[in-house]
């Protein structure tokens, strides 16, 4: 596993998911380079989604992608989560991706024994989520450090904007625990450090140009590193913004998708009037449309 694309939900004028282009979604990411697919993210919007929902989104991605699927669960209450994975797992996804514990931040302790509680239960291996923008914190390196023994933790899934952490996250990275970076903008530095790919969010409108950036980084740097530039300036300006607001915005100028988000996002700002995205590179890679 080395990219992956966190898929964003589709909804119509009422604010119902739009199963019918989710369905079409899904369809081009199997068609893509992009070998896993990350359902029921933050891009995802899983924050609004009833559970009813939810199972209906992982019904469709599974009955119509046959790659590497990882489902994501968040929460701060354990019962609560071990109950998500029961759940879940019926659908046999490849792995969990567990978001820490977020707003009540807690200590390494607590941390550490929240994360081995739900590896030990999981049926199937998990993925830590470090997302300090969301959560309130970063996941502490001395923490991680001994999850990464655990057997049933298979890497991490980090968006920190932090140097220092990345660097030094960097140093667990091996064969029995992957770091793989949890934004577009950190990707280059991520494969550059030896690392794994990224979930990307970008990936839901061009896949295989975000692929084959790692793909030509095993064989020539400068033209990987070269391919990454041209979209560096879109990538910058939609950190602006807050996911999944940009990626939708980009999507419905591109008459991919209708521009509509739910509460607590408005659906009235089009952020992508203030995003400099390269339409040449969008038009020249085949779109979802």
């Amino acid at each position: 596993m080395n990219n992956i694309t966190a898929l964003i939900t589709p909804f119509n004028d009422d604010l119902k998911i739009d199963y019918k282009k989710l369905k079409e979604l899904i369809i081009f990411q199997e068609k893509s380079n992009m070998d896993s697919l990350l359902l029921l993210g933050t891009t995802a919007e899983a924050f609004s989604l009833t559970l009813k929902e939810k199972l209906a989104i992982c019904n469709i991605a599974f009955e119509n992608y046959t790659k590497t699927k990882i489902i994501a669960i968040e929460g701060n209450n354990i019962d609560k989560i071990l109950n998500d994975i029961d759940i879940f797992k019926n659908f046999m996804p490849n792995y969990f991706l567990i978001t820490p514990p977020f707003f009540v931040k807690g200590d390494e302790k607590g941390i550490l024994s929240f994360f081995n509680e739900i590896a030990n239960y999981s049926p199937v291996p998990i993925i830590i989520y470090n997302i300090p923008s969301r959560a309130g914190f970063s996941i502490s390196l001395n923490t991680l450090e001994t999850l990464a023994k655990h057997h049933n933790i298979y890497g991490i899934k980090n968006a920190s904007f932090d140097v220092h952490y990345n660097l030094k996250l960097s140093l667990l990275n091996s064969h029995t625990f992957k770091v793989y970076s949890g934004n577009d903008l950190s990707y280059f530095e991520n494969i550059s450090l030896n690392n794994n790919g990224c979930f990307s969010v970008i990936a839901n409108i061009i896949p295989n140009y975000f692929s084959n950036i790692f793909e030509l980084y095993q064989k020539d740097q400068f033209s990987s590193n070269e391919r990454f530039k041209k979209i560096i300036n879109t990538l910058l300006d939609m950190e602006r913004f807050v996911n999944p607001a940009p990626i939708k915005s980009i999507m419905h100028s591109l008459n991919i998708i209708d521009y509509k988000l739910r509460a607590p996002f408005s659906s009235e700002f089009d952020s992508s009037k203030n995003i400099n995205f390269e339409r040449s590179i969008f038009n020249e890679y085949p779109t979802c449309r």
